[in-house]
């Protein structure tokens, strides 16, 4: 005769701060998926100089000379980029947050 498997032990419940963290994640999560999402509505240029600039930190004139385009252009690249991320996020989103019961309901946030 075998001895039966194991039972799994019941999870400990979540306290306040436990809570606090996991909601925390789940809106980093939401707000990163979001922002990829709208990233990839930008345009390739768009999306290579708003990625250059803001996330690796180049200037505007090292991407130019590592792109091939003038200063102006990238300048001008970036201000459309920009204002297209802008317009995107601040639209209604597709999923709405977890745990953000006001915008299920219909409240104004």
């Amino acid at each position: 005769m075998t001895d039966p498997a194991p039972r799994p032990r019941k999870p400990e419940p979540l306290d306040e701060g436990d809570w606090a963290e996991l909601e925390h994640e789940l809106h980093v999560r939401w707000v990163r998926e979001r922002l990829g999402e709208a990233l990839d509505r930008l345009t390739p240029q768009q999306r290579e100089v708003v990625l250059l600039r803001y996330v690796e930190g180049w200037g505007a004139r090292e991407i130019a000379e590592a792109t091939g385009r003038t200063r102006s252009e990238i300048v001008a690249i970036a201000r459309e980029a920009i204002a297209a991320l802008r317009s995107d996020l601040s639209g209604p989103p597709a999923k709405q947050p977890p745990g953000d019961s006001a915008s299920s309901t219909g409240a104004a946030p």
